[in-house]
């Protein structure tokens, strides 16, 4: 590890990383040091009970680890997260332009790709990535010109899963959300330069062969009109999220109330309008438009709304999502919270808004497997006076039950009957992964 990168690890460890320019909500960087990280730690052991109209879906914690960075696998600066097939956990981390891979016991395996804007490089590494078995994919922002007016330009580097060799790459446009069904590749974004469509599925042999002078283009599915009239709105909600399965894709827009419901052929069939009960949101377009109207006052258009950030199905086709509000800690410092909601497919039988406990500093990050949400989180550890600990915690979306509560499960140390959101500092405790490296599927603590 060169000196520079030696510096930043060991500095790492005394303060929380920054969010960048490309943080939901158009956030600024965050830079926080280890005194406000230790009491933004202490008053989230100390949170109140939810209060009881909460009637988001419960959680169950299944696991909770602190992943075992190594002086050349460590995450400077996550930036996103998704899981793959074998229950490997991807990081990708803007400081060191790579994919950084954990195993399901949190064990550093591999780094993919690194800074540079070659083969398997990395200028910008963006928000949007998959796994299967055997092919790694994520974007890089090379070229883009963020919430612009005009066409720009991305790459999504191809990676073999096993070996980390680069195995190709494919321009795209503006695209920020990548989901893998069989042997095709879903591809969400905004794309200005194609008439502002949102949605393209392409054959992943073919994409990642695609010549380099070809760009791809998103070319199904209108983008919601706010983008179109509003660069406030394109400026700090422009992005996709999308969920695919055999039979259709589940779509959403950061900044927008509602999911769509689109065949494969790029036909929407329903509109799902989302529901908030503690996150911040704002009902309907009009009202979005509004409040966000670059004429209008500025006084309140920072945290009026939640940003989407997942979107997942379970076998039943139930819908889970994760949104993030924001809250200004001051210039350049943002804290966000996490809240996860469940609908049915129909998009009846809402149960919106479990919060999800984090240190509240800096921004979480989550991914979703069905019904599993995986949460990515930094925190002071307990064997390392001052050092920060990266923790993921994997939780189980109980959707049979609408009660907000947050559970222990029995694999974990304590009782299962303990309800984190009504109770102990204690139990908030095992969230933060303090005590023990893991607590593994089906079994005690190591």
């Amino acid at each position: 590890m060169d000196a520079s990168k030696t510096v930043w690890f060991a500095f790492r460890r005394m303060t929380a990383v920054s969010c960048n320019v490309s943080c939901p909500i158009g956030l600024a960087s965050l830079l926080v040091t280890a005194p406000v990280l230790a009491a933004a730690l202490l008053s989230a052991f100390d949170e109140s009970p939810a209060p009881a109209q909460q009637l988001g879906p419960a959680l169950v914690l299944l696991d909770s680890m602190v992943l075992e960075e190594t002086d050349t696998l460590y995450i400077g600066q996550p930036k996103e997260m998704f899981v793959g097939p074998d229950s490997s956990l991807y990081v990708m981390d803007a400081f060191g332009n790579a994919v950084v891979r954990f195993d399901q016991r949190g064990r550093a395996v591999r780094k993919y790709g690194r800074e540079g804007d070659g083969p398997g490089e990395f200028v910008h590494i963006g928000k949007a990535g998959f796994a299967s078995a055997t092919v790694l994919g994520v974007v890089d922002g090379r070229g883009a010109v963020p919430h612009a007016e005009i066409a720009s330009t991305q790459v999504i580097e191809f990676f073999a899963v096993e070996s980390g060799e680069s195995i190709g790459s494919a321009r795209v446009m503006e695209v920020t959300a990548l989901g893998l069904n069989r042997d095709t590749l879903w591809l969400g974004g905004i794309d200005v330069g194609a008439g502002w469509k949102a949605l393209t599925g392409r054959e992943l042999l073919g994409l990642h062969r695609q010549p380099s002078g070809e760009a791809v283009s998103l070319d199904l599915v209108p983008v919601p009109r706010p983008y179109r009239v509003n660069q406030l709105i394109h400026g700090l909600g422009g992005y996709a999220r999308l969920h695919v399965s055999d039979d259709d894709v589940i779509l959403g827009f950061g900044a927008i109330p509602y999911l769509l419901r689109v065949t494969k052929g790029g036909t929407v069939r329903d509109t799902i309008p989302l529901r908030a009960r503690r996150r911040a949101w704002l009902r309907d377009e009009e009202e979005l438009l509004r409040v966000m109207d670059p004429a209008g006052p500025t006084e309140g258009r920072f945290g009026a709304t939640s940003a989407l950030m997942n979107i997942s199905r379970d076998g039943t086709g139930r819908i889970f999502t994760v949104h993030q509000e924001s809250r200004s800690l001051g210039p350049r410092r943002v804290q966000g919270t996490l809240y996860v909601s469940k609908l049915e497919g129909d998009g009846g039988g809402q149960c919106p808004d479990t919060h999800i406990p984090t240190s509240d500093v800096g921004r979480p990050i989550s991914a979703f497997r069905d019904d599993e949400l995986f949460v990515l989180d930094q925190r002071i550890g307990a064997s390392d006076a001052g050092a920060l600990a990266t923790v993921v915690r994997r939780f189980r979306i109980d959707a049979e039950r609408c009660t907000g509560e947050i559970a222990l499960d029995t694999a974990l140390p304590g009782r299962a009957s303990d309800r984190l959101g009504h109770g102990r500092a204690t139990n908030l405790r095992h969230l933060a992964g303090w005590g023990r490296a893991t607590v593994a599927r089906g079994g005690g603590g190591t």
